[in-house]
């Protein structure tokens, strides 16, 4: 009897076994899955794999510069001094504003320049490990002895190439982080499982094909994006781009060592800057010497991005200015850098009596309009620019060829003094406004 409960004992357990024996096979291949290492891992020969996110970042800024070089973005620029703000606070002088342009794109391309040397030095080519040297040597002489200045035709045609290179690495960093999330999902529907019903085996099972199906995207995206190109690869394509937008500068400004008999500048500008640079000083310290805000500016008293935020509080309260309170009118005044809170404090000093008269605050309201017209652009820009400066994540569109506000169109170039006056006559305004509808609310509340 005993033996036969025995017998009936070991089939129930084998039975069992039997069972359960396809779940711990496919247990067991979801866990592999999440052990599985990644077979890619080998260091292959010298591509760039992590460092393809940093230089994608740095080939859409070299596009989103010689993109800005277009002929119809250079008649832009041409049209673009002449904005009444510009002229009014920072410079009536094209030759001046031109040789700021001039200074900032020269600024940007060192830069761009600056990481592609770092770069330059994991080439196996030497004459890539020499870009550095051949770039400087470029500038100052105008010597190519690589031939690395493309065609407008070659440089459209590596465009493309950069662009299809910078979208499947932008597709390849968020596959990545999808497909983390997919195998965090996997382990935890792994850990926290101890019985299996049907449903949790369907969900597990969803969740192990979605890790595999991702991880196979995502070894693709590595063969076709930056991941898997070589540095030899890259930083040909950024040299060669690097050198073309150099020449691209010069032509369109007519400056410097290769400057064409008939440049783009003619039909462009009236007033090339012309040769800008003496053979003592090299072009990038010339650059950097011109970005440098003078002494009279909002940038060199460090007030360019205090005053932009002003003008934009303004702009937003003067949509609705009866219904600032009193909160939002001292977080206003607050704001204010004392040299201009004085200003108003002296012109507001004289003022008593109510804001009764409507003729009066229609006048007031037409001049901040046309201060703003001015003003605003110059602000929003200042704004941008603080912004886009301090973001490490530069996900401009480099597709449109927006290298995004250049620095002589904020106020960092703007005359301290000319920028106070007006943000003066603004707020005196504002307060006439703001006391007018007071007024006004309070005399109708009487009538009823």
């Amino acid at each position: 009897m005993a033996s036969d409960q025995h017998h009936h004992h070991h089939h129930q357990h084998q039975h069992q076994h039997q069972h359960q024996h396809p779940w711990l096979s496919f247990l067991k291949s979801a866990m592999a899955t999440i052990s599985a290492p990644d077979r890619n891992n080998k260091k292959d020969n010298n591509n760039l794999n992590i460092l393809a996110f940093e230089v994608s970042t740095l080939m859409s800024k070299l596009l989103s510069l010689s993109r800005s070089l277009s002929d119809s973005n250079l008649s832009h620029l041409r049209y673009s001094i002449s904005s009444p703000g510009v002229r009014k606070v920072v410079s009536d002088d094209d030759s001046f504003l031109l040789a700021l342009i001039f200074a900032e794109l020269t600024d940007s391309l060192r830069l761009i320049s600056n990481s592609i040397s770092h770069l330059s030095s994991r080439c196996s080519n030497p004459s890539l490990r020499s870009f550095p040297y051949a770039f400087k040597n470029f500038v100052s002489s105008g010597e190519d002895s690589h031939h690395w200045v493309l065609s407008s035709k070659d440089m459209l045609y590596k465009s493309k190439k950069m662009d299809r290179l910078i979208s499947s690495t932008s597709d390849l960093h968020s596959q990545l982080h999808d497909l983390v999330d997919s195998e965090q999902l996997l382990k935890k529907l792994l850990h926290c499982s101890h019985e299996f019903s049907m449903n949790k085996i369907t969900t597990i099972a969803e969740a192990q094909q979605r890790v595999v199906r991702q991880r196979q995207q995502v070894e693709h995206l590595k063969q076709v994006s930056l991941w898997g190109c070589t540095f030899d690869a890259a930083v040909k394509l950024l040299a060669r781009s690097c050198f073309t937008v150099f020449a691209r500068i010069l032509h369109a400004f007519g400056a410097g060592h290769a400057a064409p008999q008939r440049s783009l500048s003619a039909a462009v500008y009236p007033a090339p800057p012309g040769p800008l640079i003496s053979e003592t000083t090299g072009l990038f310290e010339w650059s950097s010497r011109m970005l440098a805000a003078p002494e009279m500016t909002l940038g060199a008293a460090a007030l360019a991005a205090r005053y932009a935020n002003v003008v934009i509080v303004v702009e937003k309260m003067m949509k609705a200015p009866g219904s600032v309170g009193q909160e939002g009118r001292d977080e206003l005044y607050g704001m204010l850098p004392d040299g201009v809170r004085g200003l108003v404090r002296r012109r507001l000093r004289g003022v008593v009596g109510p804001a009764s008269d409507a003729e009066l605050a229609v006048e007031w309201r037409e001049a901040i309009s046309s201060i703003m017209a001015w003003l605003g652009p110059l602000a929003h820009d200042t704004v941008t620019w603080q912004t886009e400066r301090f973001t490490p994540e530069r996900r401009r569109s480099h597709v449109a060829g927006d290298v995004g506000p250049m620095l002589w169109r904020t106020l960092w170039f703007a005359n301290r003094e000319k920028v106070e006056a007006a943000v003066t006559e603004l707020l005196v305004g504002l307060n006439y406004i703001w006391r007018f509808e007071l007024e006004l609310s309070s005399r109708n509340r009487l009538r009823e």
